[in-house]
């Protein structure tokens, strides 16, 4: 994997149910293969590119689980929260 597309796909946004930046970088990087491009009801982005070669399913999450301290104690043991939860907390 180029590093290029590694560091896009790692610094884009994608919070579940939010993952559209790291969409748009998968499919404009699929675009380059295929147009036969499609996105179902869940989201999923489905890519056939054509050819007599052999079948792969690539199967991977899109959004990023993430977390915010709540507060951590002397011994440095964390406690967290949902960051889209905290985001709504004062």
């Amino acid at each position: 994997m180029e590093i290029k597309l590694l560091k896009q796909l790692c610094e884009a946004p994608g919070l579940p149910g939010a993952e559209e930046p790291v969409k748009e970088i998968i499919i404009s990087n699929l675009k380059e293969f295929t147009e036969e491009i499609t996105i179902d009801a869940l989201g999923n982005v489905i890519a056939h590119i054509p050819g007599d070669g052999p079948r792969l399913l690539l199967d991977a999450h899109m959004d990023e689980v993430r977390f915010m301290i709540k507060h951590f104690d002397q011994t440095w043991f964390l406690r967290v929260i949902p960051y889209s939860y905290a985001r709504f907390v004062s």
